[in-house]
């Protein structure tokens, strides 16, 4: 019977999951394709480069550009490769809670592990690191609770080896080994360690820092307050809907989650733990509040201690009569279910110009050279479906972007090299691109560029203009 429960359980909650990706197949932020780009260009031989033959370390997720790869020789097509990698990433999530609280009783870790999808930004991040890299935490968190220090090393590895944040995984789980075991937890130390540092000597080996160049130019970009500076805080909290009754409800959670502690189950202690230091951390560093996906971990823990929480009472409330509460908090959490899909969908702008860029990209690839340049300030898209080498205005694939951005100097990617063949520009211009009045070119340099440049390509959202003598 319990067999058979279980089977049900988990068909239900991978309906779920193909269900949500499903939902929003056709909104893969941007920067999931620079990622793909980088995974396609190993499968093909080219190297661990954006624009091969010119090195430039632009992942913040090593591990998940690895684990594309096996997604891409399975499908072929990027764009699915992206969706099924997404979708064993929330798979595993749902999974390894159900297991982790099954103890609790199935009713709870079925409840909480399908609540744990309803963080609108969590399924609008489809296609990036964002899930998977939850997926290894949880793991990570669950060999610890078992005492089995090294997978739970192994797991931590790849955690920071999925988000540069990902290594305080190995400091809150040092925290709690000390505290249950009172020493030093050696091996977790060494398994994650021997994970890690393979990708530091490549990266110090092959880019000269084991700090990626897209992390420096993103510092650079805060120092010069190049993106606008909102409160990420402020952010993070608008981030969560139905304030009013989750926040209870978390809190609620995180008493039962102390209770758990106390009686030496301190799995979601320590993802509630790593969760709240990353929201901290993002805090204080000053994180961009448009990341969208940087919300989703703190979103995670509120909404899974939420049901948590609500399910732990209704299960004391109902006792033997734990089904018909059941029941009636099933209805709750499909209409709740309901209205999260709506705001993942209406709420919030999805990536408005992916069939733009598309259609650029389908333009280039068919009348572009192989050797051409294109300069763009959204590179994902028609990165990966042009094949041409790309300028980014943003600075995150050029090494010597960084000095000139310092000095407020716009028109780097134009001035400082040969001029790319192609310009892919917004009609309302973004930040970097010319005509933009927030990042200005000098006057002569801006009448240069509208000289010799003309359009090819016009949509609803941007134009491509190539270059002409």
């Amino acid at each position: 019977m319990r067999n058979y429960q279980d089977r049900f359980i988990f068909f239900a909650m991978l309906a779920i999951v193909v269900i949500s990706i499903f939902y929003i197949r056709f909104d893969i932020p941007d920067d999931a394709f620079i990622t793909l780009r980088l995974a396609n260009n190993l499968v093909h031989g080219l190297g661990w480069d954006y624009n091969p033959g010119a090195p430039s370390d632009i992942a913040t997720s090593p591990f998940y550009v690895i684990y594309l790869i096996p997604f891409l020789f399975a499908f072929k097509n990027g764009h699915i490769a992206l969706l099924m990698a997404y979708g064993v990433g929330l798979f595993i999530i749902t999974t390894i809670l159900y297991v982790a609280l099954r103890e609790k009783g199935r009713s709870t870790a079925f409840v909480v592990a399908i609540s744990s999808l309803m963080p609108p930004f969590l399924i609008q991040s489809v296609g990036m690191e964002t899930a998977i890299y939850l997926a290894v935490i949880l793991l990570a968190a669950f060999f610890f609770n078992r005492r089995d220090y090294g997978w739970s090393g192994l797991f931590s590895g790849l955690a920071a080896l999925s988000r540069p944040e990902g290594i305080l995984i190995l400091l809150v789980l040092t925290a709690f080994y000390s505290l249950r075991e009172r020493k030093v937890p050696w091996k977790l130390f060494v398994t994650g360690g021997l994970v890690i540092a393979p990708w530091l000597f490549f990266s110090y080996w092959d880019f000269g820092s084991i700090v990626s160049h897209t992390a420096q130019v993103k510092a650079t970009q805060d120092q010069i307050q190049f993106l606008a500076r909102e409160s990420w805080i402020a952010g993070f909290y608008n981030s969560i809907t139905h304030q009013i009754i989750l926040i209870p409800l978390f809190l609620m959670g995180v008493f039962y989650a102390l209770e758990d502690y106390k009686s030496g189950d301190v799995f979601l202690s320590v993802v509630l733990i790593f969760c709240i230091m990353q929201v901290i951390g993002y805090a204080l560093l000053h994180a961009p509040a448009g990341y969208f996906w940087y919300y989703v971990p703190g979103d995670f823990v509120i909404y899974t201690l939420a049901s948590y929480g609500a399910s732990r009472l209704l299960s004391r409330l109902a006792k033997h009569n734990f089904n018909s509460w059941l029941l009636v908090g099933g209805i709750f959490f499909a209409s709740l279910m309901y209205w999260q899909f709506k705001i993942s969908k209406d709420g919030y702008p999805l990536f408005r110009d992916s069939r733009d860029y598309i259609s650029a990209a389908v333009w280039l690839h068919n009348n572009a050279a192989n050797n051409d340049y294109l300069a763009a300030d959204e590179i994902g898209y028609v990165g990966y479906y042009s094949g041409l080498r790309i300028r980014d205005m943003m600075g995150l694939v050029d090494l010597e972007s960084i000095g000139p951005l310092k000095k407020h100097r716009w028109n780097w990617w134009y001035s400082d090299y040969n001029k790319p063949t192609y310009v892919l520009l917004h009609k309302k211009p973004w930040l970097g691109e010319p005509g933009c009045p927030d990042t200005p070119f000098p006057v002569n340099v801006y009448r240069d560029f509208l000289r010799h440049y003309k359009i090819v390509l016009s949509t609803k959202n941007i134009i491509l203009l190539q270059y002409h003598n």
